[in-house]
């Protein structure tokens, strides 16, 4: 009897993730993008122990296409994929999240490169007039570009502000959970070295009725890219801010001749010291490179990487203060965009979903109800900020009327109780005014003891109790800008630690929370129902202790540890 002879395969085994790092490039069929394609790939030909997977985010398949065909032909053993993504539309953002999050595991680095220069028409006039006056700043600015005002998206959105900045901002907020699940994550963001502390107008940050949207974008890409950090460092994630120096681009049509004579100048201005003329895409993205691949324990995550180029042409990083960077800003801005993020979360979210359709999935939790529309959770989608406060809720409110608009639902992460409108979709943290909490709808699918549990006026253990005084730093009924806020909550301080009045008489009448009706008493609450710095503070509080100032989300609090 013969043996039956099997034929091995010698089949080559599958990449493991765990064998490269993946690198998400938006805006990477060109420009800086393509740049730090190339490198990211060079450096994998050149390292076999540290490989990239490199994923081109781009609007356009064609030229995404190209992009990769190109990046295969010069690096043949490249790993080069695509995700289609339309950064300036925050529905195309959403989308291709989950697609990211279907296709990896995790993600390494997030690039956040994308970006427009919008330009109506060149100044000629004030061409001649900066040759004559400063010459160095034709090759260094942008005046000379006049920009269009108030361009806007589909979704309401400041065009420059939604593509340089905001469709990031989702993405790194999409992709959190991903970036957490790497070992060395880093999000690092493109800049320009033409921001500057006056290019933003917090009271128009999305730039609709400024002339320079692009400066003012840039600026809030050195803010947040530095300010994310108080945030994402917790979870070992990095963010970074680049700027790539000057890079040549057709940004403007200027015909074969122009155009040539441009890059001529550019390499003669180089010449005779100016560092910033990087002028190739290559040169351009090295910074970001470097903030990549370098040691974390090397890098300052509150500084800039800047791409600049010695009079050779030589390129290498320099470091640079952010002019004018103040933490304080930053978190009134992060609170700004978290509103507007909400927004867009609640668009995409089922109108049945058990969770607050103002409420973010992550930790972006807020401690205190209603806001300066009657407790209506809307806010307005131009940039406008309605910030949201949330207040510890009583649960008394489930009983039963199918006649009422309104039911009480309960929000899976806060684990607390809202208020939905089945009629006009609109959500409140509070009791709905004028509304008889008897003919409130109960939630089918809650039971008794679920709602038992959300009692704030009965303490469990490891729950305290306190009371606070809100001022918000935005829109609010008195205070203009954080500035304003800040001083506001710190003359109520000196009242109260003098005697003059307690915080209960001043939160009554002060207070920008629906908890002034209760003098400012939040009930009891435990961990994980307020916002992370909100939380911190209350629980380091000894009862009877008035805590100093405390930014969140909503704006400025003083907390009194009552129980």
């Amino acid at each position: 009897m013969s043996k039956k002879r099997t034929k091995k395969r010698n089949k080559k085994p599958k990449t493991k993730d765990s064998q490269f790092k993946i690198a998400i490039i938006t805006g990477a069929n060109s420009g800086v993008g393509y740049g730090v394609a190339q490198r990211l790939l060079d450096h994998s030909a050149k390292n076999p122990d540290e490989q990239f997977k490199v994923v081109l985010a781009c609007r356009n398949q064609i030229r995404a296409s190209a992009a990769r065909n190109d990046l295969l032909k010069e690096f043949p053993k490249g790993l080069v994929e695509i995700v289609l993504i339309d950064i300036a539309s925050i529905e195309s953002v959403f989308k291709s999240c989950k697609e990211i999050k279907d296709r990896y595991n995790r993600v390494d680095l997030l690039f956040c490169n994308a970006g427009i220069l919008q330009v109506s028409y060149m100044d000629w006039g004030g061409m001649v007039k900066q040759i004559l006056l400063d010459p160095i700043a034709l090759y260094s600015k942008t005046g000379i570009l006049v920009q269009p005002m108030g361009k806007i998206t589909s979704e309401g959105l400041g065009e420059t502000f939604a593509c340089n900045f905001f469709g990031h901002y989702v993405m790194i907020r999409e992709l959190e959970d991903l970036l957490f699940k790497a070992k060395d994550p880093r999000v690092i963001w493109t800049g320009s070295h033409i921001s500057t502390k006056e290019s933003l107008n917090m009271e128009d940050y999305q730039c609709n009725k400024g002339i320079l949207p692009y400066e003012s974008s840039k600026r809030i890409i050195d803010i947040i890219g530095i300010g994310l950090n108080s945030r994402l460092n917790k979870q070992n994630i990095h963010s970074f801010t680049t700027h790539p120096g000057i890079v040549s681009t057709n940004i403007i049509p200027l015909g074969w001749v122009m155009s040539h004579l441009k890059d001529f100048l550019f390499y003669v201005i180089r010449t005779l010291g100016m560092r910033n003329q990087t002028i190739t895409s290559w040169n351009g993205s090295y910074a970001n490179y470097y903030v990549a691949t370098q040691p974390i324990e090397s890098l300052v995550t509150t500084l800039r990487y800047g791409s600049y180029c010695n009079p050779l042409g030589k390129v290498y990083v320099d470091k640079d203060i952010v002019e004018g960077y103040e933490e304080a800003e930053a978190k009134v801005l992060i609170t700004k965009l978290e509103t507007l993020l909400d927004i867009f979360r609640d668009k995409e979210r089922p109108t049945n979903d058990m969770d607050s359709p103002i409420e973010a999935e992550t930790e972006t939790n807020n401690e205190e109800t209603s806001n300066n529309n009657n407790g209506n959770a809307s806010v307005d989608a131009s940039g406008g900020n309605n910030p949201i406060d949330i207040a510890s809720q009583n649960a008394e409110s489930m009983d039963v009327d199918a006649s009422s608009e309104w039911e009480s639902r309960i929000s899976r992460s806060r684990r607390m109780v809202y208020y939905y409108n089945r009629r006009t979709k609109e959500s409140t943290w509070d009791l709905p005014e004028g509304v008889d909490p008897n003919t409130i709808r109960g939630y089918a699918s809650q039971s008794n003891q679920d709602l038992q549990n959300l009692d704030p006026l009965e303490g469990g253990a490891g729950q305290i109790r306190a009371s606070h005084l809100l001022v918000k730093h935005d829109k609010s009924r008195r205070p203009s800008s954080w500035k304003e806020a800040l001083a506001l909550i710190q003359s109520y301080h000196s009242r109260i630690t003098s005697g003059e009045i307690s915080l209960a008489e001043l939160a009554n009448t002060e207070s920008d929370c629906s908890s002034a009706k209760r003098n400012g008493d939040l009930g009891y609450f435990g961990r994980g129902q307020m916002q992370p710095s909100f939380e911190e503070a209350a629980f380091k509080l000894r009862v009877g202790e008035l805590s100093e100032p405390v930014w969140s989300d909503s704006g400025v609090h003083l907390i009194l540890r009552t129980e």
